[in-house]
């Protein structure tokens, strides 16, 4: 993040990516966003997020996601065992260890189970 990035996303609370994008999209934003009383989850911690971006960000490897497995956090185990299924780079996502887009998965998604087990299913 450049210097003094942070500081601008500070000062500019009504503008965030996520707003910017449902503006482009023509979508109107949520009528009154949540407390974080009032969430249905346990937001992930500093040291989920940080682990998150080092280690399941847009570069990856093996050795890093299987750290995540262990993460008390559900969703970031769920998205570590996902990267590893997908063991290839593809757009921006770039795997260290699988440099190479794999043909084979085109068209191809994961779909998590209620028991979060992976399936995989082709999609037109």
């Amino acid at each position: 993040m450049p210097a003094g990035s942070s500081d601008v996303w500070r000062s500019t609370a009504s503008s965030t990516p996520v707003s910017d994008a449902r503006a482009a999209a023509g979508a109107s934003a949520p009528a009154s966003p949540r407390a974080p009383s009032e969430w249905r989850f346990t937001p992930p911690t500093v040291e989920t997020r940080e682990a998150m971006w080092r280690h399941a960000g847009p570069r990856r490897g093996a050795d890093g996601l299987e750290r995540l497995l262990d993460d008390p956090y559900p969703l970031a185990r769920l998205i570590a065992a996902s990267a590893l299924e997908r063991a290839e780079s593809r757009g921006v996502h770039q795997r260290s260890d699988h440099p190479i887009r794999d043909a084979s998965l085109d068209g191809v998604h994961l779909v998590v189970e209620r028991d979060g087990g992976l399936r995989r299913e082709r999609w037109p």
